[in-house]
């Protein structure tokens, strides 16, 4: 199989993993810049109103947590569930965590300021991240797993991550851009942007489906 040509590796088995990865790191990365954008916007356009010091220290938090989180317990709970439906599982949790940001914003209306309430919604929505964020190292096994032998890994790989670094370019441009728009001119209440990702999701779940049951061993 040396030399084999680029064109012989778009082929379902090779194209559905880095089609899922692809849609996933969208909207992951659309996730995490709308985070620390609605924690800075203003209470009367819809955000938290945060100052910059409660920010970073919220996301810096959020990180040491997910690092361990995924370091500690990943291979465990891939081992467990399968990597198949801990994807599944983790993708799903994409939906209520991009809802947590309405809710929040209804809170601090209803209650007028900053308090309690809004940091359980915030470890709550932390908490669906973590679990969202294991989809990641989840697709790129099945990515390697797609390579049919192992001189043609690189190739795949580099399909992988020139499609994935498109995503990951315009994913945060659209998803603030939107944020802004739906805001400024509110659209379903400022709340479109959210309604058009969890919509993206609903397709990447379906695109979950079309993933082999099983990882199978390459030739080598």
């Amino acid at each position: 199989m040396a030399n084999m040509p680029l064109r012989s590796l778009l082929t379902p088995a090779i194209v559905i993993p880095i089609a899922n990865y692809t849609v996933m790191m969208f909207l992951d990365s659309s996730l995490k810049a709308l985070l620390p954008l609605f924690l800075s916007t203003p209470i009367y356009l819809g955000g938290l109103g945060l100052t910059p010091y409660s920010i970073g220290t919220w996301l810096g938090f959020s990180a040491v947590v997910n690092g361990v989180f995924q370091a500690l317990l990943f291979a465990k709970i891939v081992d467990w569930l399968g990597p198949k439906r801990l994807f599944c599982v983790s993708v799903s949790c994409f939906v209520p965590a991009m809802l947590m940001f309405p809710i929040m914003s209804w809170i601090v209306h209803a209650r007028g300021l900053v308090d309690h309430a809004i940091t359980f919604t915030l470890l709550g929505q932390l908490v669906l991240i973590l679990t969202w964020d294991m989809a990641v190292a989840t697709t790129l096994m099945f990515v390697r797993a797609s390579a049919p032998a192992n001189n043609v890994l690189g190739a795949v790989n580099g399909l992988c991550q020139t499609s994935v670094s498109t995503a990951r370019a315009v994913g945060p441009t659209l998803a603030t851009s939107l944020f802004a728009f739906s805001k400024q001119h509110n659209l379903l209440n400022g709340n479109a942007a959210y309604i058009i990702l969890i919509m993206l999701c609903g397709v990447l779940r379906w695109m979950a489906s079309k993933l082999p049951d099983e990882l199978e061993d390459r030739d080598e």
